[in-house]
């Protein structure tokens, strides 16, 4: 029996923590609050995806490559990961194959 976890695809930071695309889900991480539960995380399927958008919320100033919004579309499930960098989103979208 393999019991071995997903490898992960893309992880990169988000205002929420960490959005995390593995072979499986597209999962946003968040960390719990202090003496609390510890990690919090929003859960998807790969399989329930149905869309993704990206929406270039923040300009490139002073080199740094501005940031944006991807939304995450679903059968019952949207995920929203904010201020990811441009770069990564790009990646994103390519990893799901809507680039």
């Amino acid at each position: 029996m393999n019991t071995a976890a997903p490898r992960e695809l893309l992880r990169t930071r988000c205002t929420l923590g960490w959005l995390v695309i593995t072979e499986s889900v597209i999962r946003i991480e968040r960390k719990g609050f202090p003496g609390g539960a510890g990690q919090l995380s929003q859960v998807m399927p790969r399989q329930a995806l149905i869309g993704v958008t990206y929406a270039n919320t923040t300009p490139s100033v002073f080199g740094l490559g501005g940031g944006g919004t991807l939304t995450f579309s679903g059968y019952g499930v949207t995920l929203v990961a904010k201020m990811v960098g441009r770069k990564d989103a790009q990646q994103a979208l390519e990893i799901l194959g809507y680039a």
